[in-house]
């Protein structure tokens, strides 16, 4: 799994956004295990992968946005970190929400915010006021409401 995720941090700064394949962190039956070995890494080897480096390299990853959930919910200090990281545009670009990137944020925004509800008005105003992601905007706020 380390290995895997090093080839893959290899490919995140050079190389315009695009999915990281690779069969074990595709298959559910590993998710797990993969999590797991994550949130280890995480907490015992930061100097291995550091937290900004560790989230963009798990946003390429398909399962990118569950393995952040799980990370946070082992990590919860780390939890309005992954957050700003989130938010954060890419080389200070626009983030098109429509991209690939785009919406593997959006969808690990929702899933952090479904975890912590109670920061759901929070995730909603720091992308408002950065003026980005605007669907994730309409989501938290419907979300909210129901």
């Amino acid at each position: 799994v380390l290995n895997e995720l090093a080839r893959a941090s290899i490919r995140v700064s050079p190389s315009p956004f695009s999915f990281y394949s690779c069969e074990l962190f595709e298959n559910e039956a590993f998710l797990d295990e993969v999590a797991d070995i994550v949130c280890l890494t995480a907490a015992e080897l930061p100097h291995l992968f550091d937290l900004d480096t560790l989230i963009r390299v798990l946003l390429r990853l398909k399962s990118g946005p569950s393995l952040i959930s799980y990370l946070v919910g082992n990590m919860p200090e780390k939890f309005n970190r992954v957050v700003s990281i989130l938010l954060q545009t890419p080389n200070d670009m626009s983030l098109d929400e429509f991209s690939i990137e785009g919406h593997a944020r959006i969808e690990s925004l929702r899933l952090l915010a479904n975890l912590c509800p109670a920061s759901r008005l929070s995730i909603r105003n720091q992308a408002s006021s950065r003026l980005i992601l605007p669907s994730l905007v309409v989501h938290l706020t419907l979300d909210r409401h129901t």
